[in-house]
């Protein structure tokens, strides 16, 4: 409506000792008007390019948003810029107009794909303290199969999939993904 089809606004959050506020900013010479009954849509994060059909349902539109090709999850989502990229969130919503002067919108987003974790772990069996004695276990008494495990620091060229992870500081890998590609998904990695 009103050629308004696809535009990238900026979000602003200020915060103070007692509040924040959040802001967003429309691109120069653009204004979004209000009309009754209409839905809002807006996706995160931006593309250059998606397009929509505005006499679609709602339903249809997020669909097409979700099964965009541009859209989709990025293979390499190593960096912090791929991984973020591949987060699709997508939020619909009607403008308040109970006060005509200031009219507002409040969208809440929503992910459109799943996270997937996983810790590489390696088991350290338990070794039994001993004492000065020889042949004595200070009285401690553990099962032969008792292991600690630990987050596994080695662990290195991961794939889940066809998607390489992002590492977090925790030693875990973590990765954006559709929710169809984790039934029988491979997951491999080296130490």
């Amino acid at each position: 409506m009103d050629n308004v089809n696809n535009i990238a606004l900026t979000c602003t959050v200020t915060t103070d000792d007692t509040n924040s506020s959040t802001n967003w900013t429309l691109p120069t010479d653009t204004k979004i008007y209000y009309y009754e009954g209409v839905t809002y849509i807006a996706y995160y994060p931006y593309k250059e390019g998606i397009s929509i059909t505005p006499t679609q349902t709602t339903q249809d539109i997020v669909k097409s948003l979700v099964e965009n090709n541009d859209l989709q999850p990025n293979e390499n989502q190593s960096t912090t810029d791929g991984y973020a990229s591949s987060d699709l969130m997508i939020a619909t919503g009607s403008a308040n107009a109970s006060n005509i002067l200031n009219v507002t919108l409040s969208l809440k987003f929503e992910h459109q794909f799943s996270l997937l974790i996983m810790t590489p772990q390696v088991g350290q069996t338990n070794l039994v303290p001993k004492t000065n004695s020889p042949n004595t276990d200070a009285g401690f008494t553990y099962r032969s199969n008792t292991k600690l495990y630990n987050v596994d620091p080695n662990a290195a060229n991961v794939v889940f999939g066809n998607v390489t992870p992002l590492k977090m500081s925790d030693g875990s890998f973590r990765a954006i993904m559709k929710a169809n590609t984790l039934q029988n998904l491979s997951v491999k990695y080296t130490t």
